[in-house]
This record gives structure tokens, sequence and C-alpha cells, in this order.
């Protein structure tokens, strides 16, 4: 599947980041609003600096008859925002054939990456299955708003555990329309998150175990800082 190269900046993929009224499934001692602060309100660059660059690997693993797999990297050079807890990212989603257009994001308190990735997820989705993107974005909003998974694990970052979040949502099931997805409907998100990382992402992973041969997995990891 050759990829598009629309741009990806912070109108295209608002509609993800809903606000969170209630969660159905809690593992930790949270209240309901706690996935809306943990990836959408509070500031994540608190060990981020102004002039530090964030890399994250990337890896995309799909059935043949979605187009071919690859691997690479999406990178954000950090300048200064209006405030201490804020900073404006230039993005480098991917690289060579796969580059895709994003942001530049300003004077923003979160941290884009996982956004991106989540709209890159619903474009090929909606290409694969003749989906309309809207669809696709409402369902992964409500799956947010009211039925996440939240835990509290400890995460493996450079070799080291460090503490995080785990958030889970399975955006498609029990959807009478998502059984023509032919086996996309099982498709997993899982978002991994901790404080002491910058930026705060740590991973992101998707896949669907009944899609075909290979699976769909796609997965985004906190690869590294540099200043």
């Amino acid at each position: 599947m050759r990829r598009s190269k629309l741009g990806l900046g912070a109108a295209a993929i608002v509609m993800l980041a809903a606000p969170i009224v209630s969660v159905s499934a809690l593992s930790a001692p949270n209240t309901a609003s706690d996935v809306a602060a943990l990836l959408f309100e509070k500031s994540q660059w608190t060990n981020a600096p102004v002039g530090s660059s964030l890399t994250y690997a990337y890896s995309q693993k799909i059935p043949v008859k979605m187009g071919p797999s690859f691997d690479d990297k999406i990178t954000l050079k950090l300048d200064k925002g209006d405030d201490d807890k804020s900073r404006t990212a230039e993005v480098r989603m991917f690289t060579g054939e796969h580059a895709t257009p994003a942001g530049p994001f300003r004077s923003d308190e979160q941290n884009p990456v996982m956004l991106l990735a989540l709209e890159n997820n619903v474009e090929q989705l909606s290409k694969a299955w003749g989906a309309n993107p809207r669809y696709l974005k409402n369902a992964v909003r409500k799956a947010w708003r009211e039925n996440a998974k939240i835990e509290n694990v400890p995460l493996t970052v450079d070799g080291k555990q460090v503490p995080g979040t785990r958030i889970t949502i399975e955006p498609y099931k029990n959807d009478s329309e998502a059984v023509k997805m032919g086996g996309l409907e099982t498709m997993v998100y899982t978002v991994e998150v901790a404080d002491s990382v910058p930026g705060n992402l740590v991973r992101v992973d998707i896949h669907a175990p009944d899609s075909g041969t290979p699976s769909f997995v796609e997965t985004l990891t906190y690869a590294g800082e540099t200043k």
C-alpha cells in the first residue's frame, strides 16, 4: 500500500484526543478522568529540555494484501514554547519514500507522536477497508471514553525498568459494522507512558491477531534523546 503525502497536523489529529468521561475497567485505583490526564491534558515535557531531540523507532508488519511492511523512525526537535510547560515540536515522520509531512506543533504541552501514530493507523485502515476515517476515529474516541483499561506496570526503557502506565482499548470489538474489516476488527491498541521518560511516551502497540498472514502489527517505541 503506497502511503499518501497527506500532512498530519493538529487539525487532523484532534478527533482522536477526545475528553474522557468514563472508564469501565480500571485495574489501578484511578478515577475516570485519568485517561485524559495521562494522555491528553498534562505537560509531557518535564524531562525534555528545549534543544533536545527525541527519536521513536517505528515498525509495521502488515498482511500482504495491504502492502509492504517496513521499519522507520519518527524524530522530534524541540524548541521553546510560550512557557516552561510547552514546546514547539518540529516533526520528521518517517524517511525516504515513506516520509509524511507533519506539524509543526507550536507551543503545545502534549507530545504529538502518539496521536500522529494513531492518525497514521486510521488512514491505513481507511484505505485498506474503504471505511470513512471519521467512523474509525469515532470508534477510537469512544473506546478511550468508555472501555479503556488502565494498569500501573513496570516498563523497560533503555534496558532499565521504570514505573509506568499501560492503557489498552479495543475500539472495534462488538461493533456490528466492523465484521466487514476482514480480521482487523480484532485490533488492540496499547499505549505505555512513564513520567521519567522525555516526552512521556514509551510505546504504542497496535495489533490485530486475526488479520491474516502476517498479522497486522504496528509499533512505535521510544528510542532515546539527544541534547
